[in-house]
């Protein structure tokens, strides 16, 4: 809550703003991820935990990342995407990955966290046997103003990088026991 509105999302990605006093909508934001194509995201389902807001003079956002993977940065007055921001208000978290992913196994559930001027985004993968490779776990940061990518955190180390040393004979340790080479 904020200046006495609630900003709250539903399991769909959708955005609401109430007036906390009176229980009145402001305004209601849908993404229609529903329409994707696909039956379900990743992860078996339709997980939302709620929005990021973020305030610099009169401009005033929230911030969601949706079941498919996107994040929408919204006019907190109105509820209409910033036009600024990514491509017409929305940014595609599956670009920007160290490789192609496949929106059947990675998704957005927890809403992201705003640090002075950076929108952190983490991501929920479904890690399937299965299908391989996994997408990529790993943390990034965006411009709270522009949606513009600034940093990724990997969260398996990746060449060069400290700790890839301990990874590679953990992967091979795993593909012995598995029997696959």
């Amino acid at each position: 809550m904020v200046g006495g509105t609630l900003y709250t999302s539903t399991s769909l990605s959708q955005v609401a703003a109430i007036d906390a006093v009176t229980g009145v909508t402001k305004w209601v934001f849908n993404p229609k991820v529903y329409q994707n194509g696909l039956a379900y995201p990743a992860n078996f389902g339709w997980v939302h935990r709620g929005v990021a807001y973020w305030r610099s003079g009169e401009d005033e956002r929230v911030i969601i990342l949706t079941a498919f993977a996107y994040m929408i940065a919204l006019d907190a007055k109105t509820g209409i995407p910033v036009g600024s921001f990514g491509k017409n208000g929305w940014v595609d978290l599956a670009q920007g990955l160290r490789r192609p992913v496949d929106r059947e196994y990675y998704t957005m559930t927890s809403p992201p966290v705003i640090v002075r001027d950076v929108i952190v985004v983490g991501s929920s993968v479904h890690d399937w046997w299965a299908h391989h490779p996994s997408p990529p776990g790993d943390v990034r940061g965006f411009d709270v103003r522009s949606g513009q990518q600034l940093w990724t955190f990997n969260t398996i180390p990746q060449a060069g990088e400290p700790g890839v040393e301990t990874m590679a004979r953990g992967r091979t340790a795993v593909t012995r026991t598995s029997g696959r080479r």
